[in-house]
């Protein structure tokens, strides 16, 4: 061959190379461009429109020979037609294969070395398209994408395939000659070599491909993870001055922080802005430990103002990640994830408060807030424990509180209580303690030997404790007693020096005029005996074992029986005849009074309704009456449960209470009015105010003092003062009865000056209910 002739085949088989590899090019630029448009189609119409481009490409070839001798051509089909199976499908395959062969029949004549090169083709493709997983069924795909070994392997394929083909023809001798073998030499490693091209390049763009798309699922995964946790992931940098600079957050920014994630990462200054100002050095510290460097993991937690003004907790942990490989810009970056930990630390925040709540509940009272009796007791032995075990106890405790939570409801009951307690905590001096140390009961606790400062506090204490608590128009006694004990020699631990205040402040109740008692040891004795005689007594209210006498009140004109005063005996199998000024006394310093009056009331109404003669019935009624209760019901419901008519009976109180409690009295007595029942005034002429009131009280009767009538046969005093009460008393329309009148000339002086009613020993001594009231009983039974 000479040189001449293989520069002109070269430089033919060049163009027509040319010509096949830019058809190729834009068959697969056509690819590339419409490859995410067939990726979409569904498998068989893919398929369908794989092998037609493929197809098409094929026949092409045809039109732009490499060579052209007569009807022989040379081309590049091989190339498109070997990549259509493992690129698109076997089906693809073989209608690229069917286009091709009909554009040759349509173009030339049909020739075997065709079929050889086209069917080749297809198998070849189609053979690695096999192990790419591949199958005719459309609806399935390749399982593994084709890899640089797929295409040595396809490039070998379309060596042996271009090799049948030309060969072929080669030995047909339709190229034989000068110049026919550097042709089929050319042709023959061209179609493999650009095979193999087309393969890796295609290849490579699959990897490509999957790489984007593998990268593309996993940042979806870690995006949905982020936005999933209950925090916000982020990757912070600092910047050449050592500003905070965020070049990711994630989206669940904006529910944590309220503020949304591009806004941080355009301006990292807004989280500063949102850090609560008492934690805002938490954060500074954690940025400038940051910058010092360090691989350890840094974590923190501080709080955050959202824009709408919730407080919210984060827990931050983050993770230096490297220092090299940086950018000018940013001097150092660090990973990681800030918790919303708000629910735990609000649970945590729970969880403490009910410790402590549970520790003060432990050691306080619920209801005022002060120390407990445990907590009390724990307190005084510590310090009786102590070098210096000096001390004063005072007990204090509340009058009537059975009778306030009667009359006035528990309610105030209760409110009585926190009132005390308010009143003890404000005068109680530093260093001393005040404890509820259970139902009206309270102690003051002062760790000081000083005795004089002790009783000086308890006389301040019940001082101030006598002022009424008014509530709804009503005062509510808040009167109190105080019983002290000095430690260690009057109690070496907390519960003696409870037991010795204890006796002392049960003296304080026993004395009506004093309200302050300090323990001596003859109190215990004492005590025990008293404690024992008040419980006798309380058995005898209680029990109906009390009885009852009347004495008669008589008119001067006639002595003429009109009434009877109710009198109330105790007679005690050990005690014996015990006076009524002496149990009805301890019965009011002992809360016993308002029993002791229902009952004498209704034994009285009860024993009185049938009498002969309907005579009235004077009983008694206790000053506390006047301060604590309401009277009016209680003798209402005796009325209502006796039947006894109240125009019949009529009360007596002491002067002294209804001056010194005057509006109650007032309130009190045009109650008793408003029912029909008479009131008087007993013992009257005891108290020195007593005249310069008496036109201002609405009542009915009253009883001179018996010391009156003792003298006023014989003193010019007693009977000036005898004669002006009874003419005062005439001109303000009230009866007058003289008490205590033993002797005919007090009686005949009494009447000779107008004196209506007397009562006393010469009239008749108190004795049992009349013989009429026992006489009508018999008729009613």
């Amino acid at each position: 061959m000479s040189a001449d002739a293989v520069r002109h085949s070269v430089r033919v088989l060049a163009d027509g190379l040319e010509r096949n590899l830019l058809l190729l090019v834009l068959a697969a630029l056509i690819i590339a461009l419409c490859g995410n448009v067939l990726r979409a189609m569904p498998p068989l119409r893919r398929a369908l429109a794989g092998g037609t481009l493929v197809g098409g490409t094929a026949a092409a070839s045809l039109f732009f020979p490499i060579w052209e001798s007569g009807a022989e051509l040379f081309d590049l089909k091989i190339v498109p037609l070997t990549l259509a199976a493992p690129i698109f499908g076997p089906l693809a395959a073989l209608l690229a294969g069917a286009i091709a062969l009909g554009a040759r029949a349509m173009a030339h004549s049909f020739a075997v070395p065709c079929v050889i090169g086209v069917g080749g083709a297809v198998a070849a493709g189609t053979l690695v398209a096999g192990r790419l997983g591949w199958r005719l069924d459309p609806r399935r795909v390749a399982a593994r994408p084709l890899t640089a070994g797929h295409a040595v392997v396809l490039a070998l394929l379309a060596l042996l395939v271009a090799g049948a083909t030309y060969g072929y023809r080669y030995g047909e001798t339709s190229l034989t000659g000068e110049g026919a073998l550097a042709p089929f030499l050319f042709i023959v490693l061209a179609a493999p070599a650009v095979t193999l091209v087309f393969a890796l390049l295609y290849a490579f763009d699959e990897q490509q491909r999957h790489t984007r798309l593998t990268l593309a699922a996993t940042q979806a995964r870690l995006s949905t993870i982020g936005n999933n946790l209950p925090g916000v992931l982020y990757q912070r940098a600092t910047g050449p001055n050592g500003e905070l600079v965020f070049t990711y957050v994630s989206a669940r920014a904006k529910d944590v922080l309220g503020v949304p994630a591009e806004e941080l990462v355009a301006n990292p200054a807004r989280l500063l802005e949102l850090v609560h100002p008492d934690d805002i050095h938490i954060v500074r510290a954690a940025m400038a430990q940051a910058r010092r460097g360090g691989a350890e993991a840094l974590e923190n937690e501080y709080r955050i103002i959202r824009p709408d003004g919730e407080v919210r907790w984060l827990h931050v942990r983050s993770q230096r990640t490297h220092r090299d490989q940086l950018s000018a810009d940013h001097g150092m970056v660090a990973e990681g994830i800030a918790f919303d930990v708000t629910a735990q630390k609000e649970a945590e925040q729970a969880a403490q408060e009910a410790r402590q709540r549970h520790e003060w509940l432990l050691s306080h009272d619920m209801m005022t807030g002060l120390l407990n009796r445990h907590a009390l007791l724990q307190m005084i032995d510590a310090h009786l424990a102590s070098p210096a075990p000096g001390a004063a106890l005072l007990l204090i405790d509340l009058s009537q509180s059975a009778l306030v939570n009667e009359f006035f409801g528990a309610e105030a009951g209760d409110e009585r209580l926190k009132e005390a307690a308010s009143r003890l905590a404000a005068i109680t001096p530093g260093g001393a303690a005040v404890a509820r140390t259970g139902g009206d009961s309270f102690a003051v606790f002062v760790p000081a030997s000083d005795r004089e400062a002790a009783r000086r506090l308890a006389m301040r204490i019940a001082a101030v404790m006598a002022t009424p608590l008014v509530r709804d128009g009503q005062d509510m006694p808040m009167a109190a007693r105080v019983g002290i004990s000095y430690g260690p020699e009057q109690g070496a631990d907390g519960q003696g020096l409870v037991r010795a205040a204890s006796v002392a402040l049960e003296s304080a109740r026993d004395a009506p005029d004093r309200v302050v008692a300090e323990f001596t040891p003859d109190m215990a004795r004492l005590r025990a005996e008293q404690r024992h005689y008040d419980e006798e007594l309380r058995r005898a209210v209680t029990g109906g074992e009390l009885t009852l006498v009347y004495q008669p009140v008589v008119r001067t004109d006639g002595r003429i029986l009109v009434g009877f005063e109710a009198l109330v005996r105790w007679n005690h199998p050990v005690f014996g005849d015990v006076p009524a000024g002496e149990f009805v006394a301890r019965a009011e310093a002992t809360g016993l009074w308002a029993a002791l009056d229902r009952f004498v009331l209704l034994r009285a109404c009860t024993e009185a309704r049938h009498w002969a003669g309907e005579p009235w019935l004077s009983v008694n009624l206790s000053a506390a009456w006047f301060q604590i209760g309401d009277v009016v019901a209680a003798i209402r419901q005796v009325l209502d449960a006796t039947g006894f008519p109240a125009r019949r009976l009529q009360v007596e109180v002491t002067e002294r209470i209804l001056i010194e409690r005057y509006d109650a009295a007032i309130r009190i007595i045009d109650g008793l009015h408003d029912l029909g029942v008479a009131v008087s005034i007993d013992d009257f002429g005891t108290f020195y105010s007593s005249l310069g009131y008496l036109h201002r009280l609405p009542i009915d009767k009253i009883k001179l003092d018996r010391s009156f009538a003792l003298d006023v046969d014989h003193s010019e005093r007693a009977q000036a003062v005898v004669e002006s009460v009874l003419a005062l008393c005439a001109r303000l329309r009230i009866e007058v009865v003289a008490e205590g009148v033993e002797t005919e000339a007090q009686y005949a002086w009494l009447a000779a000056h107008g004196c209506p009613l007397v009562q006393g020993f010469l009239t008749g001594h108190p004795g049992p209910a009349p013989a009429g009231e026992r006489d009508a009983d018999k008729r009613t039974a």
